[in-house]
């Protein structure tokens, strides 16, 4: 049978990452030293170790590499070059060179540069190849013939590199809360409307137990729960890693909604994927914070269902539908305060559904931020906060006046 890896790579992918993933696997470090001394680098130029960590409370292995030399910028030839000379295996020669190459056409395609003017800069560091060299000599030594990899998460802002400050995507935070929210307006809506329409029903005494377990309820215990009834026992949802199958590539980035973008490109597959790994976080969120606005909408539309005005228009013969309609929308100032607030609380409160289901959300990248003692990265997470929730409670006081015009913004 042959061996496979598959690689959750929540928060990317990088040699050394996956170097530290084949040591915790069972790679001997003391192997992995002997054949990367085959590179043919320069006596002392470079040392590897390893040791453990933790972190957010997980056991990890940190795989290290340790160089003398100043920076110094290659050229993809040079890069080459090493690699050609070294005395490694032919298989993996092969290997390492597929990943620079593939490196190196990236750079000259963003540069509109030939294939042999590239230069590397970091990624042709002595550090940078010792670990791509780690990471498929590694692979090799523990017989692994195949890998899969998760699809990697997306995040908007800025990185810093030798070309400066350079923007990268949009988040995974907001799609899965948007959704999540929606989701919980219809269900939470929903069932209070037919709970004080039907009361003294079912649905009235089911929303009564939900209402009460509903704000007890860990985030986390139900996800682990819909994960193992869902997915382990019944098979009927995709598995919890990421946001689209390891093995579908992820749609070009419009909007940085998967759902909306693999829309966008054409692409089905890609999107019954991105849908179908939404399933498990969204349901979650939305069966712990519906109850609340569930009991909210219920007690606000039952004063107005049973009001002098709402008795008057069933006297004069108005449609029970009608009435209805009227008095949620009466009920709606104080439903639309209560959901501008979830969707504010969500941007943070998700990093538990995040980690279970490796979204890679800017809630786990707080928490990490956090434990790394990374200032500047929780810096630029509350000001995105701050402006994510003074934007959605700008689109609140809007709400009130299209829900009620007698409310004036």
């Amino acid at each position: 049978m042959s061996r496979i890896a598959y690689f959750d790579c929540f928060s990317g992918a990088s040699g050394d990452m996956i170097a530290g993933a084949l040591i915790d696997a069972g790679l001997a470090l003391a192997d992995l030293q002997r054949e990367l001394g085959g590179l043919g680098l320069p006596d002392g130029a470079f040392t590897v170790t390893a040791r453990s960590v933790q972190r957010a409370g997980f056991a990890a292995t940190k795989f290290d590499v340790e160089v003398t030399e100043q920076p110094h910028q290659r050229s993809l030839a040079e890069v080459m070059s090493i690699i050609d000379s070294s005395g490694l295996p032919a298989h993996d020669r092969e290997r390492i060179t597929a990943v620079f190459t593939a490196l190196g056409e990236a750079e000259a395609k963003v540069h509109g540069e030939p294939l042999e003017h590239v230069h590397l800069h970091e990624v042709g560091a002595v550090d940078a190849i010792v670990d791509v060299a780690a990471a498929v000599v590694g692979l090799r030594l523990l017989g692994v013939e195949e890998v899969f990899v998760s699809s990697l998460p997306l995040g908007r802002g800025q990185v810093r590199g030798r070309h400066g400050v350079l923007p990268v995507p949009a988040p995974a935070t907001l799609e899965l809360i948007t959704y999540a929210m929606l989701l919980t307006v219809v269900l939470g809506v929903t069932l209070a409307v037919l709970s004080v329409v039907w009361k003294g029903g079912l649905i009235d005494a089911g929303t009564r137990i939900y209402g009460l377990a509903a704000g007890a309820i860990p985030d986390f215990w139900v996800g682990l729960l819909l994960i193992f009834f869902l997915f382990y026992m019944a098979g009927i949802v995709p598995a919890p890693f990421g946001r689209i199958d390891a093995l579908v590539t992820a749609p070009p980035q419009v909007t940085g909604f998967y759902t909306i973008d693999s829309l966008l490109a054409g692409d089905v597959s890609a999107f019954w994927s991105s849908m179908g790994r939404l399933l498990l976080p969204v349901l979650t969120l939305t069966i712990v914070n519906a109850g609340a606005l569930m009991k909210m909408t219920k007690t606000t539309f039952s004063d107005i269902y049973r009001s002098e005005f709402v008795r008057y228009q069933r006297a004069c013969g108005l449609s029970e539908r009608t009435i209805i309609r009227g008095a949620l929308r009466n009920s709606l100032p104080p439903v639309i305060t209560l959901v501008g607030f979830l969707f504010g609380f969500l941007l943070g409160a998700a990093v538990l559904v995040e980690t279970i289901f490796s979204w890679g959300g800017l809630g786990q990248y707080a928490v990490q931020a956090v434990i790394n003692s990374d200032y500047p990265a929780l810096q630029g997470f509350v000001l995105v906060a701050a402006a994510f929730i003074l934007i959605v409670y700008l689109v609140v006081d809007i709400l009130y006046e299209l829900a009620d015009p007698r409310i004036k913004v």
